[in-house]
This record gives structure tokens, sequence and C-alpha cells, in this order.
């Protein structure tokens, strides 16, 4: 059975039931060490789903990527990641509660700007600005063929009411 998790701050990871389509939810503080926390999540969930290994890889910077925004440019105490799969694709959300700053207005220094293009190479990213803050969504299309075991059973097998 596949669970959502949500943890706050370092704490362990509370899992509850998922939705009947595969789906994970972690919400944590948004600091730097986030980023590899939420990034390993991905990993083991979507690896755990049986999705393809170029699935998890772009989903996995798809994380990276977005939940380094939020981080640097959100000022958002918090970052809420959604992971979700069905047979046709693997969708990621990640969502904060802060409004948009320049980090270089803070003595940052200039050495980023490529992530979103980085996210686009991989998946179809949809970016949602708001007052309560920013819901960022990568999706990432599954054929059949790219399936390994859990979305739609092992390689070569048909599900019931397919054709072989």
């Amino acid at each position: 059975m596949i669970a959502a998790f949500t943890t706050y701050g370092t704490g362990p990871l509370t899992a509850v039931p998922a939705t009947p389509e595969h789906g994970a939810l972690v919400a944590t503080e948004a600091t730097p060490s986030a980023v590899p926390r939420l990034r390993g999540i991905v990993r083991r969930v979507a690896a755990n789903w049986g999705l393809p290994d170029d699935a998890v890889a772009a989903l996995m910077l798809a994380s990276s990527e977005l939940v380094t925004n939020v981080v640097v440019h959100s000022g958002s105490p918090d970052v809420e990641l959604l992971l979700t799969a069905t047979h046709e694709h693997a969708e990621l959300r990640i969502r904060d509660h802060g409004r948009w700053h320049d980090p270089e207005q803070r003595g940052a220094l200039p050495t980023g700007g490529r992530g979103l293009d980085l996210v686009r190479a991989q998946a179809d990213l949809q970016l949602i600005p708001s007052q309560n803050g920013t819901a960022a969504t990568a999706r990432i299309p599954l054929t059949p063929a790219r399936h390994r075991n859990s979305l739609t059973g092992p390689a070569g097998s048909a599900s019931a009411g397919e054709r072989p």
C-alpha cells in the first residue's frame, strides 16, 4: 500500500493512507536541508511505485530545482510537495506560502537562473503565482512501455480488459 507522508521540521515522517491513485504528500520547513530530504523522498516513493528510471530521475531533478526556488526566492516558512502518478503521467507539485524576492538584494551570489529551464527540459511545467504563494507543477508523460510494474503490472503483461 502506498502512503502519503507528512512531516514538519526534522521529526519523523507520519504515514497516512494514500489516495486511490498513487499519491504522496510531504510538508516541511523551507530550509536548505529540505532540498535533499524531499529529493530523497521523491526517489524512494517513485521507485517504490515502479516508475521507470528516467521518470524517477526527472522527478528528482524537478524536486531539487523547484524546492530550491522556494528556499531561495519565496521567503515561505514551509514547502509542500505532492507526488502523484497515474497510468498516463507522473506529476510533482511544489507549493509555498511566500512572496517572490530577489536573493541578490540580500547579498547572494548570482549563480542560478537555470533551474526552471532544466525542469522544462524534462517535464511540462506550470507555474501559478497567487497572493498566498506559488504552485509549480511538473508533469512527466508515461507511456505503457516505460512502466515496470506497479502502475500497469509486469512488463509485457496485459491488464484486465486489455488485449496483449
